[in-house]
């Protein structure tokens, strides 16, 4: 019995790990930097590194918490290799593989949900309308 659940949670993780694989975006990661730490100071020690890899700073995902997407060549280092070279770099809090993010959300099905005049803010009290 522990054997079939064991192996039953196995398959369940396999298939959970095989789809985060689907979603990756081969080339790019997501690092978070210590704070005042330079992203493309980060860039340039990479290539130094790892020359050919074509480390780059792709965008800037929040500057508060200094996270940012980094790219480079798959043709020279894999994705392992690159997250690997990301976490031993001592300007790095985190870092992981950048993925595909789809909006699951939905709209409404309540056919008068833009008729809710009790919710409706115009400012009717003094306030901003629309707040």
């Amino acid at each position: 019995m522990k054997k079939t659940i064991l192996l039953f949670c196995l398959l369940i993780l396999g298939r959970f790990i095989a789809s985060a694989q689907e979603n990756r975006v081969p080339g790019l990661a997501l690092v978070m930097l210590n704070p005042k730490e330079s992203v493309h100071k980060l860039v340039e020690s990479l290539n130094q590194n790892h020359p050919g890899a074509q480390f780059s700073v792709k965008k800037e995902v929040t500057a508060e918490w200094n996270i940012w997407v980094v790219g480079y060549d798959t043709q020279f280092i894999s994705d392992e290799s690159a997250l690997i070279s990301l976490r031993q770099n001592s300007s790095i809090t985190l870092a992981q593989h950048e993925y595909e993010v789809y909006s699951r959300a939905t709209a409404p099905n309540d056919a008068t949900y833009n008729q809710q005049w009790a919710l409706k803010n115009t400012g009717q009290s003094g306030g901003t309308s629309g707040a």
